[in-house]
């Protein structure tokens, strides 16, 4: 056998379970008898068992060399760190077209086995396989071994991206890559916005693209809400009487988007009815303003969801979602009232005092208490004059729950959102939730729309 069969045949079977004992000296720490290192780990071929080192027993499965194949694939399985043992007893003639007619295993394996050296080992690991079959060592509790090295398995919240953490599982500790191939606008996936849309577009959410307003140009007065971050729910600092549908207090993104300035009046949803778009309000109550001469810069109320809905399609748009509702009613300051924190009077709202609607016994045209009443965006009558329907069903926890990026809702449900108070009074807070069936169409009941920027 020449020279370069032993050395290929040495790089094989020369990767066993060796260790070196220092006699008549205590262990070293890491070596076998020794105690472990101080993350769990010990030296080549060595595992920690409780704190001390001992051999870990590898069961490496025979590999018959029959021909060149053979041998290559050997090579192939332990340059992926599998195990392999070649034996003596496993070597015999091979017949084939090698060249020369007949070559036996040894010479082919000298030929490919030879690289196999520098695969093996464990120089600078701490752990894992070291390409022979021998175990560099193994991680201890709270670790995890890769590419050779023991690393911690971190806790979500300490402050290090750690093994097995992402941004879905764990913001806190990760950063998150927007997700805005394809897209020209819409959510990024990260709090963002992959773009804006012009004048005459708007976004389709679930495609990222921007694509031709319907109601462009006459969409009547509206107001543009700013794409970014608001503080939604109850803000403890300024109203510690909230209901416990309104916790937690947390931060949402919404993408830019506009809403009317104003309640939907009886004039315009008149001009709905008048197209055939939306069913005139029955007459439930002497406060119903449709049909009542004088009434037409009132807001349209005794409606249902589903005429507002009806409507607001009509127009071109739709209604707000819930989270876009509370945003514009109060910014991003945490505000009680679309006004500020401020008591709520009739210097701000129409609202119970001295009498429904501020002592008039009914609603009053829209705007009435602008500018003093009017939110951080200039909208008027958030708070007080008539209910105003939202997009959602109800979910009493749905804030426990819903994503931190232009959230929607529960999918179903039995009753729909409602916000605002009215001019009879009921809370005037803009954090405040309720709900009711979407068939029912009281007098307090109203709207206004919204639509995607």
């Amino acid at each position: 056998m020449n020279g370069k069969v032993l050395l290929a045949l040495f790089a094989v079977l020369g990767c066993g379970n060796t260790q070196v004992l220092h006699s008549n000296l205590e262990p070293e720490v890491g070596m076998l008898g020794g105690k472990c290192y101080g993350n769990g780990t010990c030296s080549k071929g060595l595992v920690c068992d409780g704190s001390v080192c001992v051999t870990q027993e590898v069961a490496e499965p025979e590999v018959l060399i029959g021909s060149r194949d053979d041998t290559v694939a050997v090579v192939a399985d332990v340059a992926h760190g599998d195990t392999v043992d070649v034996l003596a007893a496993d070597v015999r003639d091979v017949s084939g077209d090698m060249g020369d007619g007949t070559e036996s295993a040894e010479e082919v394996a000298s030929d490919v086995v030879v690289d196999v050296i520098s695969l093996c080992g464990c120089a600078g690991k701490e752990c894992g396989p070291d390409g022979c079959g021998v175990v560099c060592g193994a991680c201890g509790n709270g670790f995890a071994c890769v590419l050779g090295q023991c690393l911690s398995l971190s806790a979500c919240g300490d402050g290090i991206c750690s093994v097995g953490e992402d941004y879905s599982g764990c913001p806190a500790d990760c950063t998150c890559v927007p997700a805005c191939l394809g897209k020209e606008c819409g959510d990024d996936g990260c709090g963002g916005s992959c773009g804006g849309c012009g004048a005459s577009e708007v976004c389709n959410q679930n495609l990222g693209l921007c694509e031709a307003d319907s109601c462009w140009p006459d969409c009547g007065d509206e107001v543009l809400i700013p794409a970014g971050n608001f503080w939604m729910g109850c803000n403890v600092a300024v109203d510690p009487y909230c209901y416990t549908n309104g916790f937690p207090y947390h931060e949402v993104y919404l993408d830019g988007y506009y809403i009317d300035h104003t309640e939907v009046t009886v004039d315009a949803y008149s001009a709905c009815v008048a197209a055939g778009g939306c069913t005139a309000p029955p007459f439930i109550s002497p406060y119903c303003n449709w049909g009542v001469a004088g009434r037409g810069l009132h807001p349209v109320n005794c409606v249902t969801w589903q005429q507002v809905y009806e409507y607001c399609a009509w127009a071109g748009k739709r209604l707000p979602t819930e989270a876009e509702w509370e945003k514009a009613a109060r910014g991003t300051d945490g505000r009680k009232y679309p006004w500020g924190n401020e008591t709520a009077t009739c210097e701000y709202a129409v609202t119970y005092e001295n009498g429904c609607g501020c002592g008039i016994d009914s609603m009053m045209p829209v705007c009435s208490k602008s500018p003093a009443g009017d939110s951080p965006y200039g909208l008027c009558d958030m708070a007080g004059n008539v209910l105003e329907w939202t997009a959602d069903w109800y979910l009493s926890n749905y804030y426990s729950t819903s994503p931190a990026s232009n959230p929607t809702g529960p999918i179903s449900g039995s009753t729909r959102v409602y916000r605002g108070g009215w001019f009879c009074g009921g809370p005037l807070q803009v954090t405040y939730r309720f709900d009711t069936n979407p068939l029912y169409g009281g007098f307090g009941f109203g709207g206004r729309c919204a639509r995607t920027q």
